[in-house]
């Protein structure tokens, strides 16, 4: 193989002899979103208190209700799904969809402010999580 062009070099990557990263291994720095992204540990287990179960009336698309009060009452929970915000006279201002449904409306609550996000529906999904480093 020969390079072309005046003066062009080839440059040969070789391939690196390190040993792969594993939950082990992993740099003090990035432990933080390496759990993230592979859900580091069993994931069975990791999930087993993880798993949200919806209310029903209020987390199935049907209910419209304050955004404080839907939140609070899931605190420390992570539904996913796809929720409305609405204003304080109920006239529609966001659509989305989200893995923490009750971060999202707390960050958008946050920048928008309390007046146009005043009530939320909400539409939980099934809870399907997505596959781990330890499935691979």
């Amino acid at each position: 193989m020969r390079a072309q062009g005046r003066g062009a070099r080839m440059v040969v990557a070789r391939a690196s002899m390190q040993a792969p990263t594993t939950d082990d291994t992993v740099p003090e720095g990035h432990k933080g979103l390496h759990a993230t992204l592979y859900e580091a540990g069993d994931s069975a287990a990791a999930h087993a208190d993880a798993v949200y179960r919806p209310v029903e009336g209020e987390d199935d698309g049907g209910a419209v209700m304050p955004a404080e009060e839907y939140a609070q009452a899931r605190d420390g929970s992570k539904p996913p799904g796809v929720f409305a915000l609405y204003d304080q006279d109920r006239v529609l201002q966001y659509v989305g969809f989200s893995r923490n449904i009750v971060l999202s409306i707390r960050t958008l609550r946050a920048r928008m402010g309390a007046d146009r996000v005043a009530f939320v529906r909400a539409l939980v999904v099934a809870n399907q999580w997505r596959p781990t480093q330890a499935a691979t």
